[in-house]
């Protein structure tokens, strides 16, 4: 159950924003990477014990280059902060294979993209393959200021050269030009999909303007997670080695599972990464993730084990 993970050359190094550093990641000469797609990450490897995740923004379909932004979060526990302070061109960094949660619905409408900060990232990647696919779309972006916008030269640049998207920038320094979430959605062409990225005040604010709009037409994705882990007091099965494991109240499944040396990928412990997903074969699992969308949910053939439990006594897992 080992993640594929490659070994990669930090090529280049540069800023786009104040606080913001763009990290370009290539494999070896005469080999190539899983092609990038729109609003996919990758888990960086920091060190044993910290991994972190970065959307990848650069062109979809790229095979021979990774390319994340990093903000410097103050309040980092690490991750951010030792990109910025140690991480040189010519290092290398070891990653995980792109994993999509996140992914452009395949339809003809009007996309709807809706960024702030550092959200802006997955959504960049959106805009470049809607412009290549020669899709209409928006793309909407809300940052305090200009000098510490994110990836404000590439956006500026998409801008430019877009011809079937158009691109708004508000920022918040100025009250006239504040991000008007709701107006934006309203705005929008009929049946549009809508996307968006970026802090828990943002995020909160699209859920809540999402309830007017079919769901299957509203797709988010957090960086924090804010649901609470499931409590124990149920058993799983491993199938594959017919053991059974009992979840305590105060254990997680994944707590449950490195006790036993049970090896199953993980990164975030919080719900969000999707790193830790494993088939459920039977049973009713009590979902906490922030990553599986509610029709995902509702089929409950598979769980984050990071965080998720069980509503039913009893769990069979593919492990």
């Amino acid at each position: 159950m080992q993640q594929t993970t490659f070994s990669l050359l930090v090529h280049a190094i540069r800023y786009d924003g104040e606080n913001t550093r763009i990290i370009e990641l290539r494999p070896a000469a005469g080999t190539h990477l899983p092609p990038v797609e729109a609003g996919a990450h990758i888990d960086v490897h920091i060190s044993a014990d910290l991994i972190r995740q970065y959307s990848l923004c650069n062109t979809p379909g790229e095979t021979h280059r990774y390319v994340i932004g990093v903000a410097l979060d103050p309040n980092s526990r690490g991750g951010s902060r030792w990109l910025h302070d140690n991480l040189q061109a010519g290092d290398t960094l070891t990653v995980g294979a792109p994993r999509n949660h996140f992914g452009l619905a395949n339809t003809d409408a009007h996309t709807v993209l809706i960024g702030g900060g550092i959200g802006v990232t997955p959504l960049l990647s959106m805009a470049l393959q809607l412009e290549a696919q020669q899709r209409s779309w928006s793309l909407h972006f809300a940052a305090k200021c200009t000098e510490q916008a994110p990836l404000l030269q590439a956006i500026n640049t998409l801008a430019k050269q877009a011809r079937y998207g158009q691109v708004n920038c508000y920022f918040s320094e100025s009250s006239a030009s504040r991000m008007d979430v709701a107006q934006v959605m309203e705005e929008a062409p009929k049946g549009s999909h809508f996307y968006c990225c970026g802090p828990v005040r943002l995020l909160d604010t699209f859920d809540k303007c999402s309830e007017s709009y079919p769901p299957e037409h509203c797709h988010s994705e957090r960086f924090i997670a804010e649901l609470e882990v499931a409590k124990g007091g149920y058993t799983i099965v491993l199938a594959r080695s017919g053991k059974t494991l009992y979840i305590s109240e105060e254990q997680t499944i994944l707590d449950a599972l490195k006790a036993e040396k049970i090896a199953v990928p993980y990164a975030c412990a919080e719900g969000i990464c999707g790193s830790c997903e494993v088939k459920v074969l039977e049973g009713e699992p009590d979902h906490r993730d922030d990553v599986l969308s509610d029709a995902e949910k509702a089929r409950n053939d598979t769980i984050m084990v990071c965080c998720s439990g069980a509503f039913s006594k009893q769990l069979v897992l593919d492990l």
